[in-house]
């Protein structure tokens, strides 16, 4: 019932961060959600990302679309969507929601 965010070292290979989610299967409901930010990173809260590191609220806000119920995407086109499954080094632009996002979001809560 309690979310938590830890970093530690996830045992694949090229996982950046990974999120949890527990919920009601009968009310669909999200009790609880954990995210893991893997230490095999290194982690930057700079207002202008840093160079050779994982921008964390870049990546903290895919994470927490997890948690509110969100999946992946991987289409190519898609690169721009927060929900893209693939982060990089010094990335920033996906530290908020892009247009999909929004549409998925809405879907989801109204």
């Amino acid at each position: 019932g309690a979310n938590t965010l830890v970093w530690g070292n996830y045992p694949t290979n090229g996982v950046i961060a990974v999120t949890i989610l527990w919920y009601n299967t009968a009310t669909k409901t999200i009790v609880e959600f954990d995210m893991i930010f893997d230490t095999d990173y290194a982690w930057s809260a700079s207002v202008l990302g840093e160079a050779g590191k994982m921008d964390l609220q870049n990546i903290a806000t895919h994470e927490i679309g997890h948690g509110a119920g969100l999946a992946d995407i991987y289409q190519d086109g898609a690169y721009q969507e927060t929900m893209y499954g693939y982060g990089a080094l010094a990335e920033t632009i996906k530290r908020d929601l892009y247009t999909g996002d929004k549409v998925g979001i809405t879907k989801l809560y109204g």
